[in-house]
């Protein structure tokens, strides 16, 4: 579920389509579907890895404050880490 109105859609549909990252095609009995071209497998594979990139920032603690608590850790000072920290 995506969660498009039919306007919405109808714009994201018409975009897609303009820039040839979707063709229109009917089959033998009238009904009309989308189909995603070379351009759009492109499209849609450039947009998966950002989403990945995207999802690591928010799933893993930035490296600076990883070095901070490997560093606390390493020195034998726990004690002056947060106990709420989610990281911990």
């Amino acid at each position: 579920m995506v969660g498009l109105s039919f306007s919405q859609a109808r714009t994201y549909l018409s975009f897609l389509v303009d820039n040839a990252h979707l063709e229109l095609d009917t089959d033998s009995s009238g009904v009309k579907q989308y189909k995603l071209t070379s351009k759009g497998e492109r499209l849609r594979y450039f947009l998966a890895e950002v989403q990945d990139q995207l999802d690591s920032l928010f799933t893993r603690p930035p490296d600076s404050l990883m070095l901070s608590v490997n560093g606390l850790l390493a020195s034998g000072r726990e004690r002056d880490i947060d106990k709420t920290s989610p990281w911990r």
